[in-house]
């Protein structure tokens, strides 16, 4: 393995082997649109509902064109919300008819999708639309997908607990978009969720690696100790050892799997890099360690071994990006993880007169 030997030490990441990058061919992609709220509480089209054609506007298709993909844009998911109302909750989760239903659907549609030998770009939407992406990919790889949540919260609370209010493990809101790697990991006890996971295939709490936490109630706390997952707080990276703990979490993660999804929510990232997002971190992943981590995983997974299958991005709020500076973070992101490079250098050299 190219990287196994010389990446001990973190200046040996971030070198000349990291400038390099492949544009080439890389085969085929499909594109969902999921804008979803109602994990979140709210309507489709409400707050982050708008990112898939804010993407597509700033340059999406052009800059999967420029590193090598041939796409399959398959438009945004249709969100049925005619009887869309916040304030349901049964069972401790708010809207989980139409979240399960939303999760199955996509989940569906991803397992065909990769099938057919395509990778998979998937846009939001809030956190949620993530349940049904990555269980369809799971599925179509008969389980053999490690997940890469990059996020300043875990996700893994459980449902609302009414008559127990001092319950850690319950969830705080309800709301389903802090909920998915619970459900992916069969970890949720709601009937619903976990009938969800039984049509597909989950992921193993080992092969789910977290990087950038922060924000974390004392359940997710325990689950994280108890459950084997594997994690990177944002403590880690801005104070112990910058991005090389994750380096060393990465590089065991692919000796277990032969793919992996990655998921980023925007909060995960300082305010100062991605502004857009409902909850603006103060302190999350700098700039230059987000760009490093990605480019390590790109160059390490995309070999003739191991792959990114998918991606998501979650959480994006184009009410937010002023001046765009967000999104063409995320389209940079996008890039970098399926091994190619689409800095701002080479946005000036698509349309060099502005």
């Amino acid at each position: 393995m190219i990287y196994e030997d010389n990446l001990r030490d973190y200046r040996d990441v971030d070198s000349l082997s990291l400038l390099e990058f492949d544009n080439s061919s890389k085969g085929e992609i499909s594109i969902f649109g999921v804008p979803t709220g109602f994990g979140a509480g709210r309507s489709a089209g409400n707050v982050t509902g708008r990112a898939p054609c804010y993407l597509r506007e700033r340059g999406l298709q052009k800059m999967l064109r420029h590193i090598g993909f041939d796409i399959f844009d398959k438009g945004n998911f249709k969100i049925e919300e005619k009887d869309f109302d916040s304030s349901k909750v049964f069972n401790g989760v708010r809207n989980i008819v139409e979240v399960v239903k939303v999760s199955e659907d996509l989940g569906k549609e991803v397992f065909s999708e990769i099938n057919l030998g395509r990778k998979i770009l998937a846009i939001g939407g809030d956190h949620s639309m993530s349940i049904g992406s990555i269980l369809g990919a799971s599925s179509a790889l008969k389980g053999n997908i490690g997940l890469i949540w990059i996020d300043a919260h875990a996700d893994l609370n459980g449902s609302v607990d009414l008559e127990n209010p001092e319950n850690i493990d319950a969830s705080p809101t309800g709301n389903a978009h802090g909920m998915p790697v619970r459900v992916l990991t069969g970890l949720h006890s709601h009937v619903c969720f976990r009938g969800l996971v039984d049509k597909f295939q989950g992921i193993d709490p080992k092969n789910v690696l977290f990087i950038g936490l922060k924000d974390l109630d004392l359940g997710e706390i325990s689950l994280l100790r108890s459950e084997g997952f594997n994690f990177v707080t944002i403590d880690d990276i801005n104070i112990t050892g910058g991005v090389q703990k994750v380096i060393d979490k990465i590089i065991k993660l692919r000796s277990r799997v032969g793919s992996v999804w990655v998921d980023l929510d925007i909060d995960a990232l300082d305010e100062t890099i991605a502004p857009a997002t409902p909850m603006p971190n103060k302190s999350g992943i700098t700039g230059h360690h987000i760009r490093t981590i990605f480019k390590f995983l790109g160059k390490y997974f995309n070999t003739s071994d191991t792959r990114v299958i998918g991606m998501g991005v979650a959480e994006l709020m184009p009410s937010l990006d002023a001046d765009g500076k967000t999104a063409d973070l995320v389209l940079e992101l996008v890039a970098s993880a399926f091994g190619g490079r689409y800095t701002e250098f080479d946005r000036y050299l698509d349309n060099p007169e502005g």
